[in-house]
């Protein structure tokens, strides 16, 4: 190596250290510096953690003393102004207002409001009312978000309101939430312009958190609250109704008794107790078995009425009745009147009505005694009266004259009137009374019905009425069960009065017929008919209509209530079929049980 280049060497090598040197140098003194800046860099940032953590603090607290005021009452106004005033006091608001969503109306409404500078309720300035999505109250309902405004003029989403206080200028507004659906809106406001801060949005959403919870919680409150005012009054209401009703019942002369749907004994009045004879301590929630124990088989069709319908409500018909008469023990006579309580085709129970009726049947039995006694007693002067007026007739007291002869035949047809009348109340007194008993026979009513048209032709001849009688009925019409003398007499009546009360030259119709176990027999005339207001009273004792030709017809009234009573008591059915229109006439129908299906 030449000596130039050991030079060359040694001076790179002598600038080589000295730039390390100096390396070293400036290292030392940036540590020294950052050793001087580290504790003062340290100290800022623990001051504003500890102011952060301060505001934190705060924050805390705030939203623990909204809670707990939105949390001390159930009071909506009370719990909104308290917590709108915290709210101003902790982010220097002026003033605060929360409006709600009326769901009845689908608008937006003022609801409580706090503040040095709030609008005026009196005058003519008007609650604040919006329609949904108007002004920036809308706005934020509709989106959903809180928005910081920090100058309002410059906003088309604020609306301008016709209330007498400055203008505000920063507005916080953010929407009420509870679970998934918006209620309401808080704002705050300040005259400032850019007045508020990103971290009071941040606190006026988290309060709002809490004044929704509030809200809800009250609204919650009212409804419970008056739902349970409602239903105190509906109770208060059923209970005066229930004690008036029971009241009602228990001054009720008859005995009322209700069961419930499980036969269960629920209500007793004090006449039942009278008239059955028994206490309410014995019978109140018991079962109605305890009936049957208390009076044996005197109440067993009752009772058993009330089971089939407890157990098979739908066999129960609109207009179904029951009624039966008891006889007690005592000898006391009850009638009881059996009805269900359906409601809503819900099955909840029955009532029955009880009255003693023992009176009632002592005198009517008195009354068909007397009656039969008295029309007994006039049969022995009348077929003494008939028989002497025929002897002077024929002329066995000697000749007569014309006017003599014209007097006795007027004697004689109202002796027959007569005759017919006391014959008729002896049958209906009889019937009554349970003294008629029936020779039941297998018969042949084509014959009957033959009979019965062969003497209404031969009175018809008599008369000299001519009437076109007509009998329709199979050749191999089965025999019924019954009492010749007593069906005879049923279809005698039934053709007498079709045949007294259509006019001359008339159709009387006798139809027969076999339906299932029973043949039907129809008495068809195109008589005067019967008018729709009399038919249910026709079968009534004593009673006629009103239609010139009835009137003008000698008759009793005591005719087809004989008929009725007959049918019955031969276990069949009877009924009636008119227009009430002069010359359409009427159809009277019965039936007799089949002689084999009584065998």
């Amino acid at each position: 190596m030449s000596l130039g280049q050991s030079t060359l060497l040694g001076i790179g090598l002598l600038l080589t250290g000295i730039v390390i040197v100096l390396l070293v140098r400036a290292l030392l003194r940036f540590a020294q510096a950052s050793n001087a800046r580290l504790p003062a860099e340290l100290e800022q940032r623990v001051a504003e953690r500890t102011a952060e953590l301060v505001r934190e603090k705060h924050n805390t607290e705030t939203l623990l003393r909204v809670l707990s005021e939105v949390s001390a009452s159930l009071d909506l106004d009370q719990a909104l102004n308290r917590t709108l005033a915290l709210l101003n006091e902790v982010i220097g608001a002026e003033r605060g207002s929360i409006l709600l969503i009326n769901t009845e109306d689908n608008t937006i409404h003022y609801r409580a409001g706090y503040g040095s500078l709030m609008p005026s309720t009196t005058g003519s300035t008007k609650p604040t009312v919006l329609k949904m999505g108007e002004g920036l109250a809308g706005w934020v309902i509709k989106n959903r978000q809180a928005v910081l405004i920090t100058d309002v003029r410059k906003d088309k989403r604020w609306l301008e309101l016709p209330v007498k206080f400055p203008y505000q200028r920063s507005v916080i507004a953010a929407p009420l939430v509870v679970g998934e659906e918006v209620i309401g809106v808080i704002m705050v406001f300040h005259r400032t312009v850019g007045y508020f801060t990103p971290e009071n949005m941040n606190m006026v959403r988290a309060i709002g958190s809490q004044v929704a919870v509030a809200i809800n919680n009250a609204q919650l409150y009212e409804l419970i609250h008056d739902q349970a005012d409602h239903l105190g009054s509906m109770l208060r209401s059923q209970q005066v109704e229930a004690s008036r009703q029971q009241a009602i019942l228990e001054a009720v002369a008859d005995g009322v008794l209700v069961t419930d749907a499980n036969n269960e004994i629920n209500f007793i009045n004090s006449s039942t107790e009278r008239i059955l004879g028994l206490k309410a301590e014995m019978t109140l929630g018991q079962s109605l078995d305890n009936f049957i124990g208390l009076f044996g088989k005197a109440t067993q069709t009752w009772t058993q009425t009330i089971r089939a319908w407890s157990e098979a409500p739908a066999s129960y018909q609109p207009g179904d009745t029951y009624a039966e008469q008891v006889t007690l023990e005592n000898e006391h006579i009850i009638l009881v009147h059996l009805a269900p309580v359906i409601w809503r085709n819900e099955f909840l129970g029955t009532v029955s009505i009880f009255r003693d009726i023992t009176h009632e049947v002592e005198v009517d039995r008195l009354k068909s005694e007397f009656v039969a006694t008295v029309s007994h007693e006039l049969r022995t002067p009348m077929t003494s009266i008939k028989g002497y007026v025929d002897l002077l007739l024929m002329g066995a007291a000697g000749a007569l004259n014309e006017n003599q002869t014209h007097f006795l035949e007027i004697v004689s047809s109202n002796t027959e009137r007569l005759s017919i009348l006391v014959n008729d109340l002896l049958d209906i007194s009889r019937m009554e009374a349970g003294r008629v008993s029936l020779s039941l026979q297998p018969l042949d009513l084509r014959e009957i019905a033959e009979s019965v048209m062969g003497e209404v032709a031969r009175h018809s001849k008599v008369e000299k009425r001519a009437m076109d009688l007509k009998l329709d009925a199979p050749p191999d019409l089965p025999r019924v069960y019954g009492d010749l003398e007593r069906v005879h007499q049923i279809l005698n009546n039934l053709l007498d009065n079709a045949y007294r009360y259509t006019p001359e030259k008339g159709h009387l119709t006798v139809h027969l017929k076999k339906v299932e176990v029973e043949v039907q027999v129809d008495v068809i005339d195109n008589g005067v008919g019967i008018a729709p207001k009399d038919q249910d009273r026709i079968f009534e004792r004593f009673f006629r209509g009103e239609n010139p030709l009835v009137l003008a017809t000698p008759g009793t009234g005591l005719g087809l209530p004989i008929v009725k009573q007959l049918v019955n008591m031969h276990k069949g059915r009877i009924w009636m079929k008119s227009t009430g229109i002069a010359g359409e006439g009427s159809t009277f129908s019965f039936t007799l049980p089949l002689y084999l299906a009584k065998e």
